[in-house]
């Protein structure tokens, strides 16, 4: 496998010298951890990156992880008392970490202080509440050179980052065969930035305001990966979070930085479908209905499908001229299937309207909007579904679209 750290320009090199003394306060030391194992592996190529890499500058300590294609990074504000670099095996300190608060009240082991210290280049010593155990070193020569965060190229509100980033992961593909679809498009577009996912089956787009350097950032937009985008969100804090973004030739390195955590990692190919042209401008028919109770409808339809044995059929939503019925489609006599119909504003239907929808993706759907009406543009039964907040929301590019393509009823 190509490396990042075979393919960017070199960053200071790590020398084979141990730490003196790192001292932290244990819940922000395992918060750290826990944040940098995004990048550690538990069965790694490489025995060395199985470690988590200490570096101090004799005021703070960084804690490092890093898996060749994705480099995380938390900095642990006053914990250093000496400069230094110490690298151990993570999952050990992990687990050490834990053993040696037994029997303490979780406030009371929260609060304690740990002690690192290496007192040669092999071992170190690691220290809690009065009780100190050897820790093996790993050879800090072996470590791969680490890749500098990438140039700035936008800053968006943490917090609003988050929120839609959510939404449109529901849409992400899991298929490693597909790697394009891995992740989530981020396109600049209309005073900000507009996210995108999709699997094939489904497309979720959204919208977040962002201070954004034209000049910088790729026209073609940036593909990050969606299974790691969605670990590390939950790890931001402060109010911003930045976006870097540099090209090495074939290489394309993004990063996304918030608080005291920095994630830098290699963006996905970028020959991702070009969504937009997927997302109707106009349908032919709308229907605003209660959000909760449709999807109450839903669920109770998929998990008819589930008591059947047939979870691989879709719901059904049948649409007439003032009213909305969700029904599971069942592989016999679904004709004979009876469900109470939700009222709803409809516009531009006069004959009934039936289209059959996969149930988990209707789910998805429907949970990532939270206004208390959805609104259904429908086009014909054989054509995909787009949902959004509004009737409005349909040629809005910053609306929350989310578009789900039919199934054809046998």
């Amino acid at each position: 496998m190509t490396t990042i750290a075979e393919t960017t320009p070199a960053t200071t090199a790590i020398p084979a010298t141990p730490a003196a003394v790192l001292i932290a306060n244990r819940a922000e030391l395992v918060s750290a951890l826990a944040t940098v194992g995004i990048a550690i592996s538990q069965r790694p190529a490489v025995p060395v990156l199985a470690g988590v890499l200490l570096e101090s500058d004799g005021a703070d300590v960084v804690v490092r992880g890093y898996d060749y294609d994705t480099a995380v990074s938390v900095r642990l504000t006053g914990a250093a008392v000496a400069p230094g670099r110490l690298l151990v095996n993570h999952a050990e300190l992990t687990k050490l970490l834990k053993a040696l608060v037994k029997g303490l009240g979780k406030r009371e082991a929260d609060r304690a202080s740990v002690t690192l210290r290496a007192d040669d280049g092999a071992t170190a010593t690691v220290e809690i509440a009065g009780t100190t155990v050897p820790l093996n070193l790993l050879p800090l020569e072996d470590y791969p050179t680490l890749p500098d965060t990438p140039p700035l190229v936008a800053r968006v509100a943490c917090t609003e980052l988050t929120a839609e980033c959510r939404r449109v992961l529901r849409a992400c593909g899991h298929d490693d065969t597909l790697p394009m679809l891995t992740g989530v498009k981020i396109d600049p577009g209309a005073d900000g930035l507009t996210l995108a996912a999709t699997d094939r089956y489904r497309i979720a787009v959204a919208h977040v305001g962002a201070e954004v350097d034209r000049e910088r950032f790729p026209a073609a937009g940036i593909l990050v990966p969606g299974r790691e985008l969605g670990k590390t969100l939950p790890q931001f804090a402060g109010d911003q979070v930045e976006l870097g973004y540099v090209a090495h030739g074939d290489i394309e390195l993004v990063s996304l930085a918030a608080g005291a955590v920095t994630v830098v990692q290699r963006a996905l190919p970028a020959d991702f479908p070009a969504y937009d042209r997927f997302l109707p401008r106009s349908a032919a028919a709308t229907v605003v209905v209660d959000r909760a109770a449709l999807l109450r409808q839903i669920t109770r339809a998929a998990a008819v499908l589930e008591a059947k044995g047939d979870r691989a059929n879709p719901v059904t939503l049948t649409l007439t001229d003032h009213a909305v019925t969700a029904a599971p489609h069942l592989a016999e006599n679904s004709d004979r299937v009876r469900t109470p119909a939700l009222s709803a504003d409809v516009d531009g239907i006069t004959d009934p309207v039936c289209v059959g929808l996969t149930s988990r993706y209707v789910i998805d759907a429907l949970e990532s909007f939270t206004g208390q009406m959805v609104t259904l543009h429908i086009t014909k039964a054989t054509k995909p579904v787009l949902l959004t907040d509004t009737p409005e929301g349909i040629g809005d590019p910053t609306a929350y679209r989310h578009l789900l393509m039919p199934i054809r009823l046998s």
